[in-house]
């Protein structure tokens, strides 16, 4: 069967992590022929950004990839998550599709219910172990009612799945070992990918930075949330003791602005803090020199693979991240543009071996070479590809050849 593929995500694609990781990847696997809808749950406040809300549209549009976008409800947590699954539900059985593509254990709820009712395969893209990390985060206490439901329903999805991706292959390892008895769906591994043609390096530096306002001097960033299992006091104090070495610039870009300005005022006074929409942040991240991913290195971190990392390493960037953290240990071990440390390591010695890494006249191939070898989108997209044939859904004539034709 040809049939279509609706993708669900829980995170929506106004919001920064749906615009990288999602919105490429359905781009790319339309363009090799299929047939995909996309079903988002978006916050308010990107909803009513009507003029970023049209451009994905038109987007989405331009790749032949019908969009529906719900809105996502917070509060209550219980009740409002059920309201958006019975809702996202009924819109999605509507649509007939004969594979449903959902990230993360929400979206997988709607799938479930849309497998139940029509047949379609389902894909559940764990992302990573969610429960754990809630718990691990504090958001969540450990035994509570919440905690337990969550577990019977990723029982039941890992049961239930046709096929299922996580994002590392110690995640992998463990997710077999966990549930040996109880997932009888293959289980593939697909990192964070990144889309090497939007990220790339700047070809003059020097003007990018003056462009955006930034001093001269090396620049190191931290992008994305300081939340929960990140280390936002090691971040700053990173940042703040390179900047210092280098004679340079801490810039952090995220949407949690107070949060990092009571960091900045007693860590890093001087750092540099700005929101930029999804579609800007690779022009800002071309103008750095290295990048900080500190993670705390939690039990559920071995499922997670930092979307930031592989977007600083496509725009050539030094790179430095918490050991422990997924499949890096063994990602980047000897590569000589990324640093690995532990959670409780001294800031100024990571500083000064990031900063290294940052001025070797190599840097911006290495790191570029280092992204296209292990993050590069069309490695994830031919992967996602492959599990949609194997679930029946073939392509039709890919779009790209169809228009060189």
């Amino acid at each position: 069967m040809a049939g279509r593929i609706l993708h669900v995500t829980y995170d929506g694609l106004l919001e920064p992590l749906g615009a990288s990781q999602v919105v490429p990847y359905v781009e790319a696997l339309a363009a090799d022929g299929f047939a995909l809808d996309v079903l988002s749950f978006e916050k308010r406040a990107d909803l009513v950004d009507h003029a970023r809300r049209s451009a994905t549209a038109a987007r989405l549009a331009a790749a032949g990839v019908p969009w529906t976008a719900r809105r996502w409800h917070a509060r209550p947590v219980v009740p409002a998550t059920a309201w958006d699954v019975a809702t996202g539900t009924l819109a999605a059985v509507g649509q007939r599709p004969s594979v449903v593509h959902a990230r993360g254990y929400v979206a997988a709820s709607i799938g479930l219910a849309v497998r139940r009712a029509t047949g379609a395969a389902l894909l559940f893209d764990m992302r990573g172990f969610w429960v754990d990390e809630r718990v691990e985060a504090g958001i969540w206490a450990p035994g509570a009612a919440v905690v337990r439901a969550a577990r019977r329903l990723e029982r039941l999805l890992l049961a239930s799945a046709d096929a299922v991706v996580v994002l590392t292959a110690r995640a992998a390892a463990e997710l077999k070992a966990r549930t040996a008895s109880r997932c009888a769906a293959p289980v593939h591994v697909v990192p964070t990918c990144v889309d090497l043609t939007r990220f790339r390096p700047a070809g003059d530096r020097a003007r990018a930075r003056a462009a955006l306002g930034l001093r001269t001097g090396p620049v190191v960033v931290h992008a994305g949330t300081l939340a929960s299992w990140y280390l936002a006091e090691a971040t700053f104090a990173i940042g703040a003791a390179f900047a210092r070495l280098t004679g340079g610039t801490f810039l952090v870009l995220t949407r949690d602005r107070a949060r990092a300005a009571g960091l900045a005022t007693r860590l890093a006074p001087e750092a540099v803090v700005h929101t930029a929409a999804p579609e800007d942040v690779p022009r800002w991240l071309a103008a750095c020199d290295a990048g900080l991913a500190a993670v705390r290195p939690d039990p559920a971190k071995r499922a997670s693979a930092p979307t930031k990392l592989a977007e600083y390493l496509a725009c050539g960037l030094a790179v430095a991240t918490t050991r422990g953290v997924g499949d890096l240990d063994v990602q980047l071990a000897g590569a000589d543009v990324a640093v690995t440390f532990d959670a409780d390591a001294e800031p100024g010695g990571v500083a000064r071996r990031l900063a290294a890494a940052a001025t070797r006249p190599d840097r911006v191939r290495a790191a570029r070479g280092l992204a296209g070898r292990l993050f590069a989108l069309e490695r994830g997209t031919a992967a996602y590809g492959a599990i949609y044939r194997a679930l029946g859904a073939t392509p039709s004539a890919p779009a790209r050849l169809a228009e060189g034709a």
